[in-house]
């Protein structure tokens, strides 16, 4: 008889070990090759180790068609919240009204869906954002500087509102000479650079809406020889140790991570009816050689 008690607690134990989360969360990123989405990940994966909660993660490839089918599966397979960092602020909309209709909770990362019922969104102040860059240039280059904005993807909130807040903080004392979209990607700002400074237009300043795109102008400014200050978004630790090296200029600190822990705190909290706040901001700030070698 002891044997046969000893014997159920050996196989009680080893079930609890092995215990099924009771709380599944879908998670589609924009593009999981970008440093900064991978951080994302990484806090989110974090945050579910704590509490034995199923997180799937996948990436959109920036493809709006993808975004959404992953987003129909998700709703198919019934898990209890959905995350999403939207590639397309209006063309998720689509998804958000559908995990509306099946009853799953929405959060949003980083970018804001236009439409639909979002239980909480998390990310940074990108108006803010968009003025510390447009600040740190006033500071280190003449007054009319000639600037080039290197947008991301001007269908994401994100982008739109760097854009937004980099205009408010240049009036009067910038001229942005040239707006183009990058779409947030090094090659196509690498490329916007090199046809751009093999024109000889009379460059002073760089404002790129990520790390990704400043690096790309950066090595299309270092190959012309010319002096041209330039300025990232998001604080990726390769652009950090660009800027410690001497070499980028400054970028605005973004905290993925952070998002993505958060992101998962709340869908937890969702799952347990639990209060969320509808807005969650992580802050930015920016940083240059002297705030990081200090």
């Amino acid at each position: 008889m002891k044997k046969i008690i000893l014997l159920l607690m050996i196989v009680n134990v080893m079930a609890f070990g092995r215990e099924t989360p009771k709380v599944r969360i879908g998670m589609v990123l924009s593009n999981l090759e970008n440093p900064f989405f991978k951080e994302m990940e990484d806090g989110a994966l974090e945050r579910a180790r704590r509490d034995n909660v199923s997180v799937e993660v996948v990436s959109a490839e920036d493809s709006p068609v993808r975004e959404l089918q992953e987003i129909r599966r998700f709703i198919d397979e019934k898990v209890d919240v959905l995350i999403v960092n939207p590639t397309n602020s209006h063309a998720v909309s689509r998804g958000v009204i559908l995990a509306n209709e099946a009853g799953i909770p929405v959060i949003t990362l980083d970018r804001e869906a236009v439409r639909g019922d979002v239980a909480s969104h998390i990310g940074s102040n990108n108006l803010l954002g968009g003025n510390l860059a447009a600040g740190y240039l006033k500071e280190n280059l003449d007054r009319g500087a000639k600037i080039v904005e290197l947008q991301g993807n001007t269908e994401t909130t994100a982008s739109l509102n760097r854009s937004r807040g980099f205009e408010q903080g240049s009036l009067g004392e910038l001229r942005i000479i040239l707006r183009e979209n990058a779409d947030f990607k090094r090659e196509h700002s690498y490329e916007i650079m090199k046809r751009v400074l093999r024109e000889e237009i009379d460059v002073d300043g760089v404002f790129a809406h990520n790390d990704e795109s400043a690096l790309g102008a950066l090595r299309a400014v270092e190959e012309s020889g010319r002096d041209v200050v330039v300025v990232g978004f998001d604080g990726t630790d390769e652009a950090e140790e660009a800027i410690i090296q001497g070499r980028l200029d400054a970028t605005v600190k973004q905290n993925p991570y952070e998002m993505g822990y958060m992101g998962v705190e709340s869908a937890i909290k969702l799952t347990k009816k639990q209060w969320v706040n509808r807005k969650i901001d992580v802050g930015v700030y920016l940083i240059d050689k002297k705030t990081l070698t200090k």
